[in-house]
């Protein structure tokens, strides 16, 4: 019963389910490869900078331990800097695509039935699928990464300057003002898409 109801939705509250479900599952993935390890700035690798650095030649660049863009690592050019912002935006932007598929196909099969929306051929179809990768891949290999390398930049600064308890207090209101500013732009750029 529950699923003929979902079924017998709009093709816009398909569109709104696949938005959403995108979201929840690029701030999964996000949180997934942003959360902090033990260790703080100094020796912290990620499981994806580590495969990046290893791509690179066995951990070969002097600055591939870069995490954010405003890391401190006194002596880190800029262009160092950039190529950390290019290779998160390139895993970030690899994890929002495929993430927007996936959200795609759950859409597909719960609110559809497994069937494309009605009326789409087999070429707007593909072209849909592609703009559903594109959305994915903007909203988090450019947007979150951006607004991301912003927060832990402001962070580090913060976390230097401030009382523990004052920082800690600022990162609550800053990630959370940062979430609502990522699903108002996420929103914006679904717009832009069509979707």
């Amino acid at each position: 019963m529950f699923l003929a109801s979902l079924q017998a939705r709009t093709a816009g509250t398909a569109t709104a389910a696949l938005v959403h479900l995108t979201s929840l599952t690029n701030d999964a993935v996000l949180v997934y490869f942003l959360a902090p390890v033990a260790g703080g700035d100094r020796g912290r690798k990620e499981p994806a900078a580590q495969r990046c650095a290893d791509e690179e030649g066995g951990g070969g660049e002097r600055w591939a331990h870069l995490q954010h863009c405003f890391q401190r690592a006194p002596g880190a050019p800029l262009s160092a800097r950039a190529a950390c912002f290019l290779r998160k935006a390139r895993l970030y932007g690899a994890i929002g695509a495929a993430s927007a598929l996936v959200a795609k196909a759950l859409v597909d099969v719960v609110m559809l039935g497994g069937a494309p929306l009605a009326g789409m051929g087999a070429a707007g179809l593909l072209e849909y699928q592609l703009r559903v990768a594109l959305l994915g891949a903007i909203n988090l290999g450019i947007s979150s990464n951006t607004r991301y390398q912003l927060v832990n930049g402001v962070e580090r600064v913060v976390y230097e300057r401030a009382p523990l308890a004052a920082a800690r207090a600022f990162s609550v209101v800053l990630r959370l003002c940062n979430n609502f500013v990522g699903a108002r732009l996420f929103m914006l750029v679904a717009a832009l898409f069509g979707m």
